[in-house]
């Protein structure tokens, strides 16, 4: 019994990776900013699964390139597994496409089968990001189990879609009232002025 479970220990390797999400739309535009005018990269399919390294303002989420995104240098300047001079990536074979961004001189190169008109296709650079809608992305677990017959690979699937929620703006602070003024003291009155003294009467003379 113990010796089936190492066995099975062995042959079976099991990782779940978080910040994981699949694409829920028939197709899904990878984009090399978080903008709508920003240039469409390559299209996710349905069922795609993608690694979010970040999530950022506007619902937009940043993925990681992996294999199944284009990437093209020009032949010429891939040699030896590495770049021999400052080389521009293009998401198709042509300067005519989209630019993701250069290589350095001296950078390394992995090159894919895919190669046409002078151009070749290769394995993404790690830091290379893009970033797709997240109305579009819902959040998963990937579970890839390897075996001795392959890599299998299972994916849960959230039912809410990874939506940003906007951090709320505090609320804004009543402006100070200003103090009641103090009611106006009554004027002063003014004494009321003695009445006049009748003048005295200058007393009849007599006749």
């Amino acid at each position: 019994m113990k010796k089936s479970f190492l066995l099975v220990a062995m042959l079976l390797t099991v990782a779940v990776l978080a910040e994981n999400g699949v694409v829920n739309a028939s197709l899904l535009n990878a984009r090399r900013e978080p903008k709508l005018k920003s240039p469409v990269m390559w299209k996710l399919r349905n069922g795609a699964v993608v690694n979010v390294t970040r999530v950022c303002e506007n619902n937009w989420l940043e993925i990681e390139v992996d294999q199944s995104a284009p990437v093209y240098v020009s032949e010429a300047y891939a040699v030896g597994g590495k770049a021999v001079s400052t080389v521009k990536m293009y998401s198709g074979k042509g300067d005519s496409f989209p630019v993701w961004g250069e290589l350095k001189k001296g950078e390394k190169i992995e090159l894919l089968d895919d190669r046409g008109y002078g151009w070749v296709r290769i394995n993404p650079p790690e830091r290379l990001r893009a970033y797709v809608y997240s109305m579009y992305v819902k959040k998963a677990t990937v579970v890839f189990a390897t075996a001795t017959d392959g890599c299998q690979r299972k994916v849960t699937v959230s039912d809410d879609p990874w939506v940003m929620t906007p951090a709320a703006k505090p609320a804004a602070k009543p402006e100070a009232k200003p103090s009641a003024k103090p009611a106006a003291k009554p004027e002063a009155k003014v004494a009321a002025k003695p009445a006049a003294k009748p003048e005295a009467k200058v007393a009849a003379k007599p006749a």
